[in-house]
């Protein structure tokens, strides 16, 4: 991984769960199996940036360092492969949502995270929009 892409995320470089992958997985065949519709949807790039208040304030007008897990993309990745083993339908957001720090953490002077994974009121549109329009999710749900 290049050290543009380092972080001091506590998160990074930790080893796959494989027992908590499977036992998701395996709960995701009890689901498919009662003939329910299925799509198991992935996580998404965690800036891992701590926001608040002086946050806001003081950081707008400087560069901010990426901090991102980019480690969640192994994680998608194992997730793919095993969805595809277990014949459940797979949605990367990281594939989909396609993040880019420098252009999807702050958007028109919105913070598109309300911390240092979760969505903002603002990210969550932003995001929300190239989930639904950006892949089957549209057909399903604009038929």
């Amino acid at each position: 991984m290049s050290e543009r892409y380092s972080s001091v995320s506590n998160f990074r470089k930790l080893p796959l769960d494989l027992t908590q992958i499977k036992n998701t997985l395996s709960y995701l065949n009890i689901i498919k199996e009662l003939n329910y519709n299925l799509i198991f949807i992935g996580p998404h790039i965690e800036p891992n940036i701590p926001i608040n208040i002086r946050f806001v304030k003081s950081q707008f007008d400087k560069i901010i360092k990426d901090r991102s897990n980019y480690d969640l993309k192994d994680v998608d990745e194992k997730l793919k492969e095993l969805s595809k083993q277990n014949n459940i339908k797979y949605l990367s957001k990281i594939d989909i949502l396609d993040f880019k720090f420098e252009k999807d953490f702050i958007v028109n002077k919105n913070l598109t995270f309300s911390d240092t994974d979760h969505w903002s009121e603002f990210g969550e549109v932003y995001f929300g929009k190239k989930l639904v329009f950006n892949s089957i999710l549209k057909d399903i749900l604009f038929p």
